[in-house]
């Protein structure tokens, strides 16, 4: 009998780890990919917002952004779909 209640026990811990486990990896996987891709987007749409001053001056030169940053941004534009997919996917399961 003290046998079944410690079996019943160690089952239960054990698959309170596994749920937590399961917790942290999706974490990982999805919110921190997420919360880099916001920060990416707020820093390009602060490079963006630079641009349109500089285009409101005239009698200013233009800033150019580096072929760099257009290709970063490039890559960055064609990940967004991705990660929301993976958003969605994971709050499925």
């Amino acid at each position: 009998m003290m046998m079944l209640c410690f079996v019943i026990i160690v089952l239960q811990h054990l698959a309170t780890l596994l749920i937590t486990q399961q917790l942290v990896q999706q974490i990982q996987e999805s919110i921190i990919p997420y919360v880099l891709y916001k920060r990416r987007k707020v820093n390009v749409e602060k490079h963006h917002q630079v641009d349109r001053v500089d285009e409101t001056r005239k009698d200013q030169p233009k800033c150019n952004i580096g072929e760099d940053i257009r290709l970063q941004a490039e890559i960055e534009r064609t990940k967004e779909a991705y990660l929301v997919s993976i958003l969605l996917h994971s709050c499925l399961f």
